[in-house]
């Protein structure tokens, strides 16, 4: 009886519990991107993704790990926002899908449109699926006209 027991009570338990899935160091270690000018649906500005440029972002602390907030959003946009958004003129998108796996980490390319190129610019980063959320490991932007964009 207690044998067959277990073989019913065991898979209840996983399920109202769920498993238990070891997230990387970086779901809880992270800074934050929050400002508003970052979301798509922002006008045009001239706000970048450098530190100690006279145009720096207010949120941006240079390269790290970052999760995007509201009002910014919650993530990196999967297309092109198109360019003279986002706060600046050249528009920062992930190209390709965020990780499905929680605790999976993928390297990615992110494209920044401008002008008549939704690749002008073209950075790598790593991305990480914290089960609720991503964070990005983001570096320096590759030109003052570019800034990641958050939806």
């Amino acid at each position: 009886f207690t044998k067959h027991l277990i073989f019913y009570i065991l898979p209840l338990v996983t399920f109202c519990y769920g498993s238990s899935v070891s997230l990387p160091d970086q779901c809880s270690n992270y800074m934050v991107l929050d400002d508003a000018t970052r979301n798509i649906d922002s006008d045009p500005d001239f706000l970048c993704d450098v530190p100690n440029d006279p145009n720096s972002a207010s949120d941006w602390k240079g390269e790290g790990w970052y999760r995007m907030l509201p009002p910014a959003g919650t993530m990196l946009p999967q297309f092109s926002p198109g360019g003279y958004h986002c706060g600046t003129l050249a528009t920062g998108w992930l190209k390709g899908e965020h990780p499905e796996s929680p605790g999976q980490t993928v390297n990615m390319t992110v494209c920044f449109e401008w002008v008549d190129s939704d690749c002008q610019d073209v950075t790598t980063i790593n991305v990480s699926n914290c089960e609720n959320f991503f964070v990005y490991e983001l570096p320096n932007v590759p030109g003052c006209a570019d800034r990641y964009c958050a939806k």
